[in-house]
């Protein structure tokens, strides 16, 4: 009854075409036996009187032309069925893979490093589209099938109910043997299709991630972590394809080799009547219909046979996207607005942790003013990128409170959060479209004077002029025909577009040449200008001027206040300062060439 929920729930969107597939189905399913009734009817009419008249001639052209329509009738009735059946698939598929964009849209963005490019894309393409497929192949086949036995041993029974009751037990058996085949899924091979769907995902991203670190693995061997897990992924999903194909193919080879041999079930009964009674002339009659009667199921078996294995995988994508989409951020009870004055950003006895991996933040507090800037520096994996990633709502914290003003943010509508927070992130990513298109992502509704203005402003205006379309100019995935420092100053136009009051800059100047981190740091003048910074740095010379500092080391602060006074103290942000400072003093020179 889940399962049929399940279905249910699918097609409840735009019902009418799958309804009238099924209705037609059940017409196909009917028409689909005329033709075999009406033959054992003229078989019994010639072998029933043993002579041909005007009047048998006659009733023969009869059923002949009956079941010439039956046959007919059977075509245009399946074509109808499977052309609606595809038609409402095609919506439904639509409207799931419409919904899922929304759906995931509101997951929070830390949920998608878990989840995986393949993952998502599996969801999208593969487990839509195995629903899809289901809806408009199977459903019709579901029905043919269900009821063909029904009608079968209609037939049969209007024959010679001793041989339809053994055919029926026949028919019992082997669609038990179809039933063990789902019903198995249900238990253990249920299991073992979410393990291999699983693996399916998993070999996905490997594989998505080894297409984009190509270059490197090109220059460096593929002797590396990523090349054996792709191989290690490859060996997952081999392993989880053999026992998934057994549970199937067992249980469909005896039922589809009890279904092609049943008229055997009725050879003993027949034997015994000729025993008793000799052989007259209606056993005869009964073995032939009989023999006619029984093939009709060969194009039943396919379609039946099927049903178990396409129904699960369905019904297991169908899970695999509801659990994709139970990620998505929960509103809270009681949604409260973004404060209009924001005063300070607090950090209060926060702790985190992503998933099931050690504790990345450990008791963090810290205050960011409103207006000012407050810089987060410290060694790699201090929790730099985690604390912002928190702040901007990508992740819940596990412990500890989150202010913007005196409001936390887990109480603010994500979408409200999103819309007030500027973010430059350390991998810039631009969408495969205009620059126009890529600056107006942060502001659809703004004008093409505001867009070149916020250009103007991040620094990028003339570059942008000197490409083959200037700013129609339509740039591959990822940024792929601009430089690393270009695609980070179209970055920052595009917060600077946003206008958000809090703003978010990780490692702005990373991988940057001097001309390009020149460029960026006016760029980055201009975005902060009245706003509330966090920027997270590795290079300490571009926040030596920053309102506050926090040295982030081992997942909590070690240090904080001004350049200066973290100088005078001499600690661990001196030391790093130091060390910077010997970064910019160092080349290759005749020591390292000896």
């Amino acid at each position: 009854m889940n399962d049929l929920r399940k279905i249910i729930s699918w097609i409840k969107t735009d019902p009418l075409p799958i309804i009238a597939a099924v209705v037609f189905a059940t017409a196909a399913g009917i028409m689909y036996f005329v033709p075999y009734y009406e033959i054992c009817c003229i078989v019994k009419t010639l072998l029933g009187t043993g002579k041909i008249s005007g009047v048998s001639i006659n009733s023969m052209l009869i059923r002949g032309g009956i079941a010439a329509a039956g046959s007919a009738l059977y075509v245009v009735f399946f074509y109808a069925a499977l052309s609606l059946a595809h038609i409402g698939a095609f919506r439904i598929g639509y409207d799931m893979r419409m919904n899922l964009v929304e759906e995931l849209s509101q997951v929070p963005p830390g949920h998608y490093r878990r989840l995986g490019s393949g993952r998502i894309y599996n969801a999208l393409y593969g487990n839509i589209n195995d629903i899809q497929s289901y809806l408009a192949h199977k459903l019709t086949d579901i029905v043919i099938a269900a009821m063909s036995p029904v009608v079968l041993f209609a037939i049969m029974l209007s024959v010679n109910f001793r041989y339809a009751i053994a055919v029926g037990l026949g028919l019992v058996v082997a669609y038990y043997y179809n039933y063990m085949s789902y019903s198995y899924a249900e238990g253990g091979g249920k299991k073992m299709m979410d393990i291999y769907l699983t693996a399916l995902d998993n070999l996905q991203n490997a594989a998505m991630e080894y297409v984009r670190g190509n270059k490197v693995f090109q220059v460096f061997g593929h002797d590396n972590n990523v090349c054996n897990n792709v191989k290690k992924q490859i060996h997952a999903y081999s392993d989880a394809c053999v026992p998934y194909t057994k549970v199937w193919e067992k249980y469909d080879c005896v039922f589809c080799t009890i279904m092609s041999n049943l008229y055997l079930v009725i050879f003993p009964i027949a034997a015994i009547e000729v025993l008793c009674g000799g052989l007259t002339a209606d056993v005869i009659i009964d073995l032939t219909c009989f023999i006619i009667l029984i093939p009709s199921l060969k194009t039943i078996i396919p379609k039946a046979a099927s049903i178990g294995n396409h129904s699960v995988r369905s019904i297991m994508a169908d899970s695999h996207i509801r659990q994709m989409v139970a990620l998505k951020d929960r509103e809270p009870d009681v949604a409260v607005s973004f404060p209009k004055e924001i005063k300070e950003i607090s950090f209060q006895q926060v702790r985190f942790s992503y998933g099931d991996q050690k504790e990345e933040l450990h008791g963090i507090d810290l205050t960011a003013r409103e207006g000012r800037v407050t810089a987060i520096v410290g060694p790699s994996g201090g929790g730099k990128s985690t604390l912002a990633y928190l702040l901007a709502g990508f992740y819940n914290p596990d412990s500890g409170t989150i202010k913007i003003g005196e409001v936390d943010i887990g109480k603010i509508k994500q979408e409200d959060l999103f819309r007030n927070i500027a973010y430059v992130f350390q991998d810039v990513f631009l969408y495969k479209a205009s620059i126009r298109d890529n600056i107006r992502s942060a502001r659809p509704e703004a004008t093409d004077e505001e867009v070149v203005e916020a250009a103007k402003e991040a620094c990028c205006h003339d570059f942008i002029m000197e490409l083959p379309m200037g700013y129609d100019t339509v740039i591959g995935e990822e940024g792929l025909c601009l430089s690393g420092g270009e695609q980070r100053r179209i970055a920052i136009a595009r917060a600077i577009l946003k206008n958000a009051p809090i703003l978010i800059l990780d490692e702005a100047t990373a991988s940057s040449d001097v001309e390009n981190e020149y460029h960026i740091q006016k760029a980055v003048e201009a975005l902060a200008r009245g706003k509330t910074v966090i920027m997270i740095a590795h290079r300490l010379y571009s926040i030596k001027n920053a309102d506050k500092i926090y040295y982030l080391e081992n997942g909590q602060v070690a240090e904080s206040g001004t350049h200066e006074s973290l100088m005078k103290a001499g600690g661990k942000y001196a030391t790093l300062w130091e060390l910077g400072n010997k970064n910019v003093e160092w080349s290759v020179g005749n020591e390292a060439l000896k």
